[in-house]
């Protein structure tokens, strides 16, 4: 009998370490979590205001490439009337002459293009 009771009280003996060795490896996670969860935490403020100045950047760059668009307009049709005249500047012009008929009797009409 006292050989079982030995046994059993090295059983509990062992089982108390494994869970003595169990519960300080969980402390120690979880500190590490609370320590983490802080730096983290401390880090927020900073975080929040990269954020905005980002943010800000995306705004000043989303109207700089709106204006850059509009300009980019205005210059392609610009070219298109700078390649239009250049098209038609070498081109003879006709002066064209017709007569109308209207209820109200002829009419001489003169039209240069």
């Amino acid at each position: 009998m006292q050989a079982l009771n030995a046994q059993l009280q090295d059983a509990r003996r062992n089982l108390d370490l494994e869970y003595q060795t169990a519960r300080n490896r969980l402390d120690l996670e979880r500190q590490s979590l609370v320590d983490q969860e802080q730096y983290l935490e401390s880090k927020l403020p900073e975080y929040a205001q990269i954020n905005h100045q980002y943010q800000k950047l995306q705004q000043d760059n989303h109207l700089h490439d709106a204006g850059e668009m509009a300009w980019q307009n205005i210059i392609t049709g610009a070219e298109h009337y700078i390649n239009e005249l250049d098209y038609t500047s070498d081109k003879e012009r006709v002066n064209l002459e017709y007569m109308a008929t209207w209820t109200s009797g002829p009419t001489r009409c003169r039209q240069t293009s």
